[in-house]
């Protein structure tokens, strides 16, 4: 890969699939951005990935992943010179700094193909209980199976064959493992693929003329 290359996440969904947007009342609708598309925020597909790169690069390793969520401020990173993933994805909680960007970074992910279901009506649970809440009747919109998403990452410097193939790896698996809210109930099932691209697509899809 060369010096700022840029790949198109392309995100296919084998099943529906609901981020949390605007609510009105009881109505949840998708996520959309300014102009009213459907989008995945690119936190989020970074998020997934790099849980997935996590798994693949530790249980390879044989090791124990970090507990970032958990790090204290001012805590360094104990792998930074042995571990891809912190210089990939970025570093938590630095001595410097808050946070420290990774080499990857990821743009929103926007519908390419696809519709959004009509309202669907469901009733909020009890687990305890296991029973209908009083009063807990809601609708939300999804957006429907097969439906496509496609987004960026920019590589701001040539990665190396180890980061090249855990990339790889961590987007082809990640979709698997699922997107969005409700998972646990069989939503956000996903196919994952990288394609080449370049920064002429990416500022295009932007609304930004170089």
């Amino acid at each position: 890969m060369n010096e700022a290359d840029v790949m198109k996440l392309r995100i296919t969904f084998r099943d529906n699939f609901h981020t949390t947007g605007r609510i009105h009342g009881s109505t949840i609708d998708v996520l959309r951005d300014k102009d009213g598309r459907p989008y995945i925020p690119g936190s989020h597909t970074k998020g997934v990935v790099r849980t997935e790169a996590e798994r693949i690069w530790f249980s390879a390793k044989g090791l124990e992943p970090c507990n970032i969520t958990d790090m204290k401020e001012g805590f360094r990173c104990p792998n930074e010179e042995k571990c891809p993933i912190c210089g990939m994805f970025g570093y938590p909680n630095q001595r410097d700094t808050e946070y420290r960007e990774g080499v990857l970074r990821f743009y929103d992910a926007r519908m390419a193909k696809g519709e959004v279901s009509p309202l669907r009506t469901h009733v909020s649970m009890n687990r305890e209980k296991e029973s209908g809440v009083d009063g807990g009747l809601y609708s939300e919109k999804i957006m429907e199976a097969g439906s496509v998403f496609e987004g960026f990452i920019v590589i701001r410097r040539p990665l190396k064959p180890e980061e090249e193939g855990l990339l790889k790896g961590a987007v082809a698996s990640a979709g698997w493992y699922g997107l969005g809210k409700d998972r646990s109930r069989g939503l956000g099932g996903a196919e994952m693929e990288l394609l080449p691209s370049s920064i002429d697509e990416l500022v295009e899809s932007m609304g930004v003329r170089k």
